[in-house]
């Protein structure tokens, strides 16, 4: 895989207020459109190991952990994270997206 045809999602945190109505889906939703368009055929994200919330969501729409796993210690203390990826279908050849996170 070309590494120039690798998006990166940085980050996507809610309130917990909003947790549970779809907001996650939605800006997941449009950050896959976005880049699908941009011609990138897969996108990775960071997730600490711990998170077994945002775990679930990624998994629930298609992302699969794909073994690699990093030490981040920018904040002082050591934070483990998994990462995922997924693919993506170049734009106008196909539905982009067939994930759950982008159902409205």
């Amino acid at each position: 895989m070309d590494p120039a045809r690798v998006g990166e999602i940085d980050a996507i945190y809610l309130l917990p207020s909003a947790w549970g109505k779809g907001v996650g889906r939605r800006l997941m939703g449009a950050a896959l459109t976005r880049l699908a368009e941009a011609q990138f055929d897969q996108v990775t994200l960071w997730v600490l190991d711990s998170n077994v919330r945002a775990r679930r969501f990624y998994e629930a729409g298609g992302w699969l952990a794909d073994g690699a796993r990093k030490i981040e210690e920018s904040r002082g203390f050591p934070m483990a994270q998994v990462r995922y990826k997924r693919a993506l279908m170049p734009s106008g050849t196909g539905p982009a997206l067939s994930c759950l996170c982008c159902v409205a």
